[in-house]
């Protein structure tokens, strides 16, 4: 796996204090991207079982109510790597969040459907630069869905 960058006290990305990780590599490279310096694969740096490490312990802060991966592309990273990454955070016990520009519906029948019961809050679907939309928390457009995860299972749909 690569990353472009770790936050370790993210107020914007989830609900109270989260740790963020922001991964390198994105292949749907939406128009009007916030983030486009994350799209290429090879760029970043290794994401070691040292920073791994790291960012964990930092994680474990009481002060952490959760944790933000985005980039990039979470869900085109290495599969068997994500997913276990994925459920070494789920042990931490905090609110895991993930964006994606795959919907849920594709990644429900895509390999990476098993990483989706390690994720309490899916944020899915490409920004889309026409539907832009500054007021919207967690999301840039508002074709973008925030979707509760349970057992990898939808529980609540908000628009």
């Amino acid at each position: 796996m690569r990353i472009a960058q770790i936050n370790e006290m993210d107020t914007v990305n989830g609900y109270g204090i989260c740790c963020s990780v922001f991964f390198q590599g994105c292949a749907h490279h939406c128009d009007g991207c916030f983030n486009s310096s994350t799209w290429d694969f090879k760029g970043g740096k290794e994401f070691t079982k040292e920073l791994q490490d790291k960012f964990v312990n930092a994680c474990k802060k009481p002060y952490i109510s959760g944790i933000s991966l985005l980039g990039g592309e979470p869900l085109q990273q290495p599969h068997d790597e994500i997913k276990s990454f994925l459920k070494r955070l789920k042990t931490l016990n905090k609110t895991i969040y993930v964006w994606t520009g795959s919907t849920y519906e594709k990644l429900i029948e895509s390999p990476y459907r098993d990483c989706l019961k390690y994720i309490d809050v899916l944020i899915d679907g490409k920004f889309d630069k026409n539907l832009q939309d500054f007021r919207l928390h967690l999301r840039g457009s508002s074709n973008q869905r925030i979707l509760k995860l349970k057992n990898g299972k939808t529980m609540v749909f908000k628009c």
